[in-house]
């Protein structure tokens, strides 16, 4: 089972809003971004705590 298929049939089983394919690539594009942004603040946090604990 592909991954888009696994959104889709979650959303279906826990909402009662239909979505169609372009609705489902947007979503997944965001959560996409959203981790891009997760994995780049983390490493910035990482860098200032490394940079004040060696000042």
């Amino acid at each position: 089972m592909s991954l888009k298929s696994e959104v889709r049939a979650n959303l279906a089983a826990n909402t009662a809003i239909p979505i169609d394919d372009d609705q489902l690539d947007e979503f997944m594009r965001c959560g996409q971004i959203a981790g891009v942004v997760l994995v780049v603040a983390a490493w910035f946090t990482g860098v200032a705590i490394v940079w004040m604990w060696r000042r």
